[in-house]
């Protein structure tokens, strides 16, 4: 099914030494790699909201700024621990997930 996605600021793509595409989604948080086909490959949307201050259209957000995608044997990947199991959503995150509007949209994306 296509989806078509739009994010008039904060966003990008780099195209992968495999011929795949990392897009960056940034307004709506949401990063994904896509084949040459246009198969998607993996999809990740940010869990990380934050409220606007002052308000604005956009109460509270997950977007974010750019994706990079690094290979495994990056010098500066060498020594840190990269299980995201060891991640805890903080307070001031865990306090979003509460929102009903980031329980909607989330809800609208598929998780």
């Amino acid at each position: 099914m296509p989806v078509n996605f739009n994010s008039s600021f904060v966003s990008g793509c780099q195209r992968l030494p495999n011929g795949n595409t990392l897009i960056c989604e940034g307004s709506m948080g949401r990063f994904f790699e896509v084949t040459r086909e246009k198969e998607r490959v993996w999809e990740y949307v940010s869990p990380f909201y934050f409220k606007f201050v002052p308000p604005s259209v956009l109460d509270w957000s997950n977007a974010v700024f750019r994706a990079y995608r690094y290979g495994p044997d990056h010098p500066g990947l060498a020594d840190k621990i990269l299980d995201p199991d060891r991640y805890e959503l903080t307070l001031r995150e865990k306090a979003a997930w509460k929102e009903k509007v980031v329980q909607d949209r989330m809800r609208r994306l598929g998780y």
